[in-house]
């Protein structure tokens, strides 16, 4: 594999960094935080960085998804379009599959921007038992994320899985389309359309998995998102399941203090 690792640097000269602020600022409004805009200006320089670099190199396909995201065949689809695709403990089954596709007639692969909807999965763990016996012997079942969580948002619930992300041909993609990113879910705004954020799993042959992993995988992230957007969504649902039972304690508590000063009032007459 040809691995490139960067860093800030690498992508985001000063004055290049000073001007996707300034942008973000504009495009986000007033409200946005200057941690949140700095994580904005990076994500806008780095996909179109990343993009040019691999165009450059004549690559074609190129997906953009983080690290904690896994894509693969969708199956379910598949089998509904009569479609055939290698299994998915088939290595390259995904790469197979993206090539058979490509000179079939009629296959949904004819726009450079392909959009791929997510599945979210959440924080409950499988039990051990389940996790160890889909492991063969001398794996630790507890170092693979796509083991330990199988619990996930319901497939139509676009609230929970959040929007697209996609898969971009570049060897279709005009040098003057590849400017800095506005959104990374529409990184190449002249082809990626606004409909297709919200594309649903039937419509689509390849799914994203994407996995929250464990509180301390989540936690332990320098995310410019922390006490923003991306842990105000973890933190809301605990609050929501705290206040539920809190509220229902705190209650109870002034209840039983309420009866308890009436009953010593009676006691006193």
């Amino acid at each position: 594999m040809d691995i490139i690792q960067w860093n800030d640097d690498d992508f985001m000269p000063l004055e290049e960094r000073r001007e996707a602020e300034r942008h973000v600022k504009r495009f986000f409004g007033p409200n946005i935080t200057e941690d949140l805009i700095q994580h904005r200006a990076r994500q806008r320089l780095f996909y179109f960085k990343c993009m040019r670099k691999h165009k450059r190199r004549g690559r074609d396909w190129t997906l953009l998804i983080d690290s904690d995201e896994f894509l693969y065949v969708n199956y379910p689809t598949v089998a509904a379009l009569n479609l055939t695709a290698p299994s998915l403990e088939e290595p390259g089954s995904v790469m197979t599959f993206l090539q058979t596709e490509l000179v079939r007639s009629g296959n949904n692969l004819t726009t450079p921007c392909v959009q791929i909807p997510r599945i979210r999965f959440g924080s409950q763990e499988s039990s051990s038992l389940q996790v160890d016996a889909q492991v063969p012997a001398g794996f630790n079942a507890n170092s693979f994320q796509t083991f330990r969580w199988r619990q996930h948002a319901n497939a139509a619930n676009y609230l929970a899985n959040r929007i697209s992300k996609t898969m971009i041909d570049l060897n279709r993609v005009k040098w003057e389309d590849l400017v800095p990113v506005s959104s990374i879910h529409r990184p190449i705004r002249s082809i990626c359309g606004r409909r297709r954020l919200h594309i649903r799993k039937p419509d689509q042959v390849f799914v994203i998995n994407h996995y929250l992993g464990s509180w301390e995988q989540y936690s332990f992230r320098d995310d410019r998102r922390n006490g923003n957007e991306r842990s105000q969504e973890v933190r809301r649902v605990g609050c929501n399941v705290y206040n539920i039972w809190f509220g229902r304690f705190v209650s109870m508590q002034v209840f039983l203090t309420v009866l308890l000063l009436c009953l010593l009032c009676l006691h006193v007459l």
